[in-house]
């Protein structure tokens, strides 16, 4: 964890020499996306730098994604056929970690109301926090 408390928020640098230090099995970034452009944008996506990092933004992202489609937004079909925006290659600095497979997760988008309500309702953090531990359990499992 890069942000113990509310006070801490290490930059982008910080964050990977923090990885560095502790040598973990894997780095991920986990964020909620925004649009300055479209209050409509949605989706979850998992975006990767290294080949080596693509299964695990695949895993995350297909869990992920099925927790928004079983759960999140099972009665909201129109919600729930636009959650899944991909697994992407992408050269964000968070996820250009190289000692280990490293990816940033956009959660969703903090700026289209629908999806801003489910990303503040407790429940809903709670079936993300698990879909995201399903996925590194199958990365593990799979690598």
């Amino acid at each position: 964890m890069t942000r113990s408390s509310s006070s801490t928020n290490p930059s982008l640098d910080e964050r990977a020499a923090l990885c560095r230090a502790k040598n973990p099995d894997v780095f991920v970034a986990i964020h909620c996306d925004a649009s300055e452009t479209s209050s409509s944008a949605s989706g979850t996506t998992a975006y990767y730098y290294k080949s080596y990092s693509y299964p695990l933004a695949y895993y995350l992202n297909t869990s992920i994604v099925s927790a928004y489609k079983s759960s999140i937004y099972a009665s909201n079909k129109t919600m729930a056929n636009k959650v899944d925006k991909g697994t992407k290659f992408k050269g964000f600095k968070v996820a250009r970690v190289e000692e280990c497979p490293s990816v940033l997760i956009e959660y969703g988008f903090v700026t289209n109301v629908t999806e801003c309500k489910a990303l503040t309702n407790d429940s809903n953090q709670n079936a993300l926090a698990q879909a995201t531990v399903d996925g590194l359990v199958k990365y593990f499992k799979n690598s």
